[in-house]
């Protein structure tokens, strides 16, 4: 029986997939995947660690990255982890790190101007930060979105994402 976290995963990829988002890392909650690079990001200012975010993906010019729980209410972890991702790393930086580790010859990364947080979940029970975008996927027929009003290039951003997430 798949959890929450599956089905939030199995459903979010899945619309990526069929919109033909490019996808950079997925990983699954059991940890296994094939598909796509392993993204592991060195943290700074500790001795040791590595950020291993659950999904990168690109719609131009946002780089997203995505931690994916069964309920926002189980969030908070991610969520404090993707602040310090943030507060470690500017743009540049992070494209850089990431472009290391990805072998694909298709990624415009001249192209990507913004990087952006997001929590994907199946129920959203709980708010998240203004500055992080909210996937909610109740099932394969209903994702939803919150796009914080504190994201920058907030319309932008809104309009790319309902782009790929509004079926049809």
């Amino acid at each position: 029986m798949p959890t929450l976290e599956d089905l939030a995963y199995e459903r979010i990829v899945n619309r990526l997939s069929e919109k033909r988002v490019l996808i950079l890392s997925a990983h699954p909650p059991s940890g296994k995947a094939y598909d796509t690079e392993l993204i592991r990001i060195p943290a700074r200012n500790r001795h040791a660690g590595r950020y291993h975010i659950d999904l990168i993906f690109i719609i131009e010019p946002f780089l997203f990255l995505m931690e994916l729980k069964g309920k926002t209410s189980e969030s908070s972890d991610d969520v404090a982890k993707l602040q310090k991702l943030f507060a470690d790393y500017d743009l540049p930086e992070l494209l850089k790190v990431i472009r290391k580790r990805v072998n694909r010859t298709d990624v415009k990364w001249c192209q990507v101007k913004q990087a952006v947080p997001v929590i994907g979940a199946t129920i959203a029970d709980a708010a998240i930060p203004s500055d992080f975008v909210l996937v909610s996927a109740t099932d394969d027929n209903a994702i939803s979105l919150i796009v914080g009003e504190a994201v920058p290039a907030h319309r932008d951003c809104h309009e790319s994402l309902v782009k790929v997430f509004e079926k049809g």
